[in-house]
């Protein structure tokens, strides 16, 4: 899972670039030389450029605090192994924002020239080891200069610059296209489909979504609404009395379930490790993990992210329309707006022209390649 959090961060990461003027590139020099989370992460950055996985450990060995070790070093060392990975090195800007023990600093991609914030919290005694860091937007500048207009054609050549840059480096791997009032301007594939024999991407090869299925249950409940078959106020007991108790199924709302206000949380539990992934193919499947789940909260009170919420509207849709989930999305969601390659492919069986799904692995040699097959469920749903 921790690499979905880092790719949700990469569209940030390899941003465009916003121009910036002088008075802005100045302002790295005049910040606050005494903060010693500026001063943290200046040294960050430089760890990042550094691109070896050895002299990170040594860093984070000795320059963070005991609470954020807590964290087990592999993630500390794959977040500054990534950072680097999708930039190729940065530049330090400036000083965005900053207060006693804490600072987010602007660092220009050298791969992109886009620009990202790097949040840093210190202890407040001395040597102020590093307790907490993480991305964050970055604020344009108010003095930024204004984007010429380009034409379609400029656009165009620019995006295929832009992309092309990040195939090259092998962080972007997949296929692009943009549109303007129903007219193409680019499209174009990159990178491989199938590593293991040489397989290219094409502008109609079949990806695997993850949690962006996520929208297109949405849609579904959304059309029920219309229909009159249920509506966002409704109780979960309406349609599952029993899920997860018969107190929190009164009190969870379908609003709730969409919004990830329900209190409830993830699926993929210790149970789903532990158990062969060919066991979980429909939506009953995947409720079976769930069934022991606890709220975190009373619904409506509080947000957490939350797979098992999605999966729960998946089974509403069966319950509201007598279909299975993939066929309610099938016929009213993909046909109708002609989605002639997409669906919820069982893995093990074969699927033309459906891409193979990889991970990267930072190791101290370089980086290695793992498919995503034996991490994957069988057949993505609802959630």
């Amino acid at each position: 899972m921790k690499r979905l959090l880092f790719a949700l961060s990469l569209a940030l990461l390899s941003g465009l670039s916003v121009s910036t003027s002088s008075a802005q590139q100045s302002q790295a020099s005049s910040a606050s030389a005494d903060n010693p989370a500026v001063r943290r992460a200046k040294e960050l950055a430089q760890v990042i450029n550094a691109g070896k996985l050895a002299e990170a450990r040594k860093y984070i060995q000795e320059n963070y605090a005991p609470g954020f070790l807590n964290i087990p070093l592999d993630r500390h060392l794959d977040f500054i192994a990534w950072v680097h990975d999708q930039t190729r090195g940065v530049e330090f800007q400036r000083v965005q924002e900053e207060k006693p023990g804490e600072a987010t600093v602007v660092l220009k991609n050298k791969l992109t020239g886009g620009f990202k914030g790097l949040f840093v919290r210190v202890e407040p005694e001395s040597p102020h080891r590093i307790s907490d860091l993480g991305l964050r937007p970055v604020k344009p500048p108010t003095d930024a200069k204004p984007v010429a207009k380009l034409t379609e054609e400029q656009v165009a050549r620019e995006l295929d610059a832009f992309i092309s840059k990040l195939a090259e480096a092998d962080v972007f791997s997949g296929a692009a296209l943009l549109a303007k009032d129903g007219k193409v301007i680019y499209k174009k594939a990159f990178g491989m489909a199938n590593k293991d024999f040489n397989a290219p991407n094409r502008v109609d090869t079949k990806f695997n979504l993850g949690s962006m299925n996520k929208m297109f249950t949405s849609v579904a409940i959304a059309q029920l609404v219309e229909r009159g078959k249920l509506s966002f106020d409704d109780p979960l007991a309406k349609f599952l009395p029993e899920f997860p108790s018969k107190e929190a199924a009164e009190k969870i709302k379908i609003k709730h379930l969409l919004c990830h206000t329900a209190g409830l949380g993830s699926y993929f539990n210790k149970k789903f490790m532990e158990s062969s992934r060919a066991r979980f193919r429909t939506t009953n499947d995947f409720m079976e993990l769930a069934k022991d789940e606890k709220l975190a909260f009373e619904p409506g009170t509080s947000w957490r992210y939350s797979n098992t919420g999605m999966l729960v509207l998946g089974a509403v849709i069966e319950k509201a329309t007598g279909q299975s989930y993939y066929d309610y999305i099938r016929e009213n969601i993909y046909k109708p707006a002609g989605m002639i390659n997409r669906d919820c492919y069982d893995l093990d069986r074969v699927n033309p022209n459906l891409a193979v799904g990889y991970e990267k692995d930072y190791a101290d040699d370089g980086v290695r390649f793992r498919n995503n097959i034996f991490s994957h469920v069988i057949r993505g749903g609802a959630g």
